[in-house]
C-alpha cells in the first residue's frame, strides 16, 4: 500500500514484473471492512531479471510516486511513476544473492534520484 495514496497498491511477481494498481469502490474482488474493492491496472513494468519478491513505496517526493522494489536478482532498483522510461539500481549483490524484503526507514536520502 501507498501510504500516502490509499487507492495505490503495488504488487510483485515471479514473473520479473512489478504491477501498481488504482483502486476504486465497484465490483468485489474482494472485501476490506465491508467495502466492495476492485483494481484497475494504473501501470506493469518489468522491473528486474529475475522474479521481485518485494516493494515499497517511499516518502520521498511526496510519498506517491517514488518506490523501490528487490528480487532474485539481487538488486534495489528505484523508479519513479512519473518517469517510467527508466530505474535506477541503487544497489546490485556482486554474487546475486536474491534480496527478500525492502522497507523505508525514513533515512534513504533520494534528493540525487531522477
Amino acid at each position: 500500500w501507498n501510504e500516502l495514496d490509499p487507492n495505490i497498491v503495488g504488487t510483485s511477481s515471479i514473473d520479473t514484473t512489478c504491477t501498481i494498481w488504482g483502486l476504486e469502490t465497484g465490483q468485489a474482488i474482494g472485501r476490506i471492512d465491508g467495502n466492495s474493492v476492485t483494481g484497475m491496472v494504473r501501470t506493469q513494468l518489468i522491473a528486474h531479471d529475475k522474479e521481485v519478491f518485494d516493494i515499497a513505496f517511499s516518502r520521498a517526493g511526496g510519498g506517491r510516486d517514488i518506490f523501490a522494489s528487490v528480487g532474485a536478482d539481487g538488486s534495489v532498483r528505484m523508479f519513479d511513476l512519473r518517469h517510467l522510461e527508466h530505474s535506477t539500481i541503487i544497489y546490485e549483490d556482486s554474487q546475486q544473492q536474491p534480496l527478500l524484503r525492502l522497507e523505508f526507514d525514513g533515512f534513504l536520502d533520494l534528493s540525487n534520484f531522477s
